[in-house]
C-alpha cells in the first residue's frame, strides 16, 4: 500500500488497482489534484461496481499503479519532468492521463 503523505489531511481515499491488486491511498487535496478519481468519489452512488466490499475505489486499465503515482507526483510536485525521470521510455501513458 502505498500513502502520499499529507499530516494536514486526515480524510483518506482508498483505491484498488484491479490489474495489479495495489492499493493507493490519497487524502482530499491529493484527490482534488487528479479530477478523474475526483470524479469517481464524487459519483460513487451513480454507478454499481465504482466501489468493492472494502469500499475501495475501483481503477481498472488503462490506469496503472505505477502510472497513476508517477502522474500523482508530477501534479503535487508541480514539476511536469518527473514524469520523464519515474517512467519508463515505452511506458504508454496517454491513456491514463
Amino acid at each position: 500500500m502505498t500513502e502520499i503523505n499529507n499530516e494536514s489531511e486526515k480524510v483518506m481515499y482508498t483505491f484498488r488497482f484491479t490489474a495489479s491488486n495495489q492499493q493507493l491511498q490519497l487524502n482530499q487535496n491529493q484527490l482534488d489534484s487528479i479530477p478523474y478519481l475526483s470524479a469517481i468519489v464524487t459519483h460513487k452512488d451513480d454507478f454499481l461496481s465504482t466501489r468493492n466490499s472494502n469500499s475501495e475505489y475501483l481503477l481498472n486499465p488503462p490506469i496503472h499503479y505505477n502510472w497513476l503515482i508517477a502522474i500523482l507526483h508530477s501534479v503535487v510536485s508541480e514539476q511536469a519532468y518527473t514524469l520523464f525521470t519515474e517512467l519508463a521510455e515505452d511506458d504508454d501513458i496517454v491513456g491514463t492521463l
